[in-house]
């Protein structure tokens, strides 16, 4: 990942006051298109700065599907792009979230297709 979109999304985890959080990745996004830049840093070195929140960091749809605890902050780095059925995605996220609990969903945009969950 671009070190300054990790300080971005570095930024949102120190001003969210929850302790679980959970980062949803799709390395192919966050991590190919910056493999020969030299600024890059790997998603899961968040775990190390943040010791005192709970973070889980998923890279695959069955651990996805697996989880069952509720948290305070969900990041989607381009992860939902795995999904063909984004009806139900969106309602595991749901099922994942407490009323307050604050999602950040970033997604990729490439010429004239945009991956949101709208075009789907």
């Amino acid at each position: 990942m671009y070190i300054d979109f990790y300080k971005i999304i570095k930024s949102h985890i120190s001003f969210n006051k929850g302790a679980n959080i959970l980062i949803l990745e799709d390395s192919y996004y966050s991590e190919l298109p910056f493999k020969r830049i030299e600024d890059t840093v790997k998603v899961s070195k968040l775990i190390d700065e943040f010791a005192e929140k709970k973070l889980d960091i998923i890279n695959n749809l069955s651990d996805f599907n697996k989880l069952n605890k509720k948290y305070d902050l969900i990041i989607n780095l381009y992860f939902s792009t795995k999904s063909l059925d984004q009806i139900s995605f969106t309602n595991k996220i749901l099922s994942l979230s407490f009323l307050k609990t604050e999602y950040i969903l970033i997604l990729p945009f490439i010429g004239f297709v945009n991956y949101g969950v709208n075009n789907f």
